[in-house]
């Protein structure tokens, strides 16, 4: 159930980011409370335990937001650690295909141009996507 309500938010969050370049926070939030609560019908209180501490590997991301919010929007991080909490190890797969995706396409459309910005959601997205299918 966790993965599929984190896609379904992914993709909300890919329409709205690339909408208006913002998240919502209702949205962040709505899908953490599936999630945890998805983890606690399936696996008890330790299933719960275990989603919030995936959920702290997002407060470097947070930090990183805080500390330039023009590069990094809290958004972002907030939607990655949903990801983290529903996904759990392959979370961090996710942001490795976000980050790399990413990379990839600042890389062709805009090379090294510092005025280039580019919404993060839909990378978000591909790598939670890629990240739910088992290998």
């Amino acid at each position: 159930m966790e993965k599929a309500v984190v896609i379904a938010v992914c993709l909300v969050a890919c329409v709205t980011d690339l909408r208006w370049r913002r998240i919502p926070n209702w949205l962040n939030g709505l899908g953490l409370l599936f999630v945890l609560v998805g983890r606690v019908s399936s696996a008890g209180l330790l299933g719960a335990v275990a989603g919030v501490s995936w959920l702290l590997l997002a407060l470097p991301l947070v930090v990183l937001s805080l500390l330039r919010p023009d590069g990094f929007g809290m958004g972002d991080a907030k939607l990655i650690g949903v990801v983290f909490a529903a996904l759990g190890t392959y979370g961090l797969l996710a942001l490795l295909i976000a980050c790399a995706a990413g990379s990839l396409w600042g890389w062709l459309s805009g090379g090294l141009r510092a005025s280039v910005s580019i919404p993060l959601a839909p990378f978000i997205t591909a790598g939670a996507i890629a990240a739910s299918f088992p290998w």
